[in-house]
């Protein structure tokens, strides 16, 4: 991954902690459920042309529903499982990675699985929405022997905060 300076990276802080005062009280429990939830956004042109630096053209965030394990060695495990799916704006293809979010006291903190690579979730203010935080960038299709297909989301102040909206299921 690349390496930030000093400058770069307080700026990427600024960001995460203005976001997570903007989150305030509202919590992930009325979002993120036994059922499952979907969000995404997708970015237009107009938008990608006056945020050069941006490299997400869409992302998606999808938490599966929860399935109550037989497993005694899984019993304890309380986590939610999820999938990533990022378009670049330089690619037609989607990129994919899954893991699993635990708990944490201001969010959610969920690692890609074959890696560890990650990233935080957080309710927006309105607590209909949930803001996805790329602190230390992330991997994506990186869970194969040879890694032909692999992109990293890196965080840096155009890459740090997408705020996902909920998408209707049914």
């Amino acid at each position: 991954m690349r390496k930030f300076g000093f400058k770069k990276m307080a700026a990427i802080a600024a960001i995460v902690v203005a976001s997570a005062a903007q989150a305030g009280a509202a919590s992930l429990d009325g979002l993120l459920g036994p059922d499952g939830a979907v969000f995404d956004k997708s970015f237009s042109a107009d938008f990608l042309k006056k945020h050069e630096n941006q490299q997400v053209q869409s992302i998606r965030f999808e938490q599966f529903p929860k399935v109550e394990s037989k497993t005694d060695q899984l019993a304890d495990v309380s986590g939610v499982d999820f999938a990533v799916t990022v378009k670049f704006r330089d690619s037609d293809k989607n990129f994919e990675a899954a893991g699993m979010c635990f708990a944490g006291e201001e969010g959610m903190n969920c690692r890609i699985s074959c890696d560890d690579s990650g990233f935080f979730l957080k309710a927006d203010e309105a607590g209909k929405s949930i803001l996805l935080l790329n602190l230390e960038g992330f991997e994506l299709n990186g869970c194969s022997d040879t890694n032909v297909n692999l992109r990293t989301l890196k965080s840096d102040p155009d890459n740090a905060v997408y705020k996902l909206d909920p998408v209707s299921q049914g």
